[in-house]
């Protein structure tokens, strides 16, 4: 492996829900020159084990030893793997497979950090279990501990396409806010993406006349208008096609759910505190709203997270 060919962590679980995102993280690798790297955990570890360590001593059923079922669900795992591997190859892409004996969200970020990854592609069914890994709840704890940028992909989402013609990135005006635009840099460079950076004004209101405005909140609006022009100017310059869109409204992820909904935004990102609110976004809840409701993929960056 060489910088020049990033990793990208792909966690599968043979549900037709991490296939979708297979085939997003394919899309990927393939425009952005990355490797992937195909990642599951033994299915025992996705199972609830009472009914074999509580059995009875005088149980008439033979017992089949713990390290026995152990052992052929890894031999199971890592077979799968093998024939994803094998159908992915011919591709023209470089693939790896991790089977990690762990708790399926721990392996997942145990993989990105020890391969340093670019990023990690993953589905989640969005409002809880799904599948033998339970996705939703697998997918919230990758979001609260991986260092890595997380796409999501969730079920039920009407917009998803391996093109990411537009990517629509909310700024609040906050270093935390703008930790996701390296990582949104590389993918627009990839794909060759329009990056529409997005305000959501709490001071100009929908159908609000700027002459109604108070003077301060003038100011606020035009304050953060040269501070999108600016970042706007920067993406540019970095190669970058890039916009900039002031929008109003009180609640900025009922906001930003309806800008999506237009049909033209093919990802959103963003960075995420990972424990709730933070900055007057408060940007935990923003990103939870998009992940469960965006009608499209979601890029979202845990403020504590340094990779671009």
């Amino acid at each position: 492996m060489t910088p020049a060919q990033p990793t990208i962590i792909l966690p599968l679980d043979g549900s037709d829900l991490s296939n979708q995102a297979r085939d997003l993280a394919v899309a990927i690798a393939s425009r952005a020159n990355a490797r992937l790297t195909l990642v599951t955990a033994p299915e025992v570890y996705g199972l609830d084990m009472a009914w074999y360590t509580g059995a009875a001593p005088e149980a008439t059923l033979p017992m089949v030893p713990i390290t026995e079922l152990m052992a052929e669900a890894r031999r199971a795992a890592a077979d799968f793997l093998a024939a994803q591997q094998a159908a992915l190859e011919p591709q023209g892409l470089t693939v790896s497979t991790v089977v990690i004996d762990d708790m399926p969200a721990r392996a997942i970020v145990q993989a990105a950090e020890d391969e340093e990854a670019w990023l990690i592609v993953m589905a989640t069914h969005g409002r809880g279990g799904l599948t033998r890994w339970a996705l939703g709840s697998v997918a919230d704890k990758v979001l609260q501990t991986a260092a890595a940028p997380v796409l999501v992909v969730r079920a039920g989402t009407r917009h998803i396409t391996p093109d990411f013609d537009q990517i629509l990135v909310p700024l609040d005006g906050s270093r935390l806010a703008e930790a996701v635009l390296p990582s949104v840099t590389r993918l627009a460079t990839a794909f060759g993406s329009l990056v529409t950076l997005a305000f959501v004004s709490q001071e100009a209101r929908l159908g609000m006349e700027t002459a109604k405005m108070t003077e301060a909140q003038q100011r606020e609006v035009e304050r953060m208008a040269a501070y999108l022009a600016e970042q706007v100017e920067r993406l540019r310059a970095a190669g970058v096609t890039a916009e900039s869109e002031m929008l109003a409204g009180e609640n900025p992820a009922e906001v930003l759910l309806h800008r999506v909904g237009r049909g033209d935004i093919d990802l959103v990102a963003l960075t995420t505190h990972g424990r709730g609110g933070l900055s007057r976004w408060a940007y935990g809840s923003v990103a939870d709203r998009l992940i469960r409701h965006a009608d499209s993929p979601t890029l979202i960056l845990r403020s504590q997270a340094s990779h671009a």
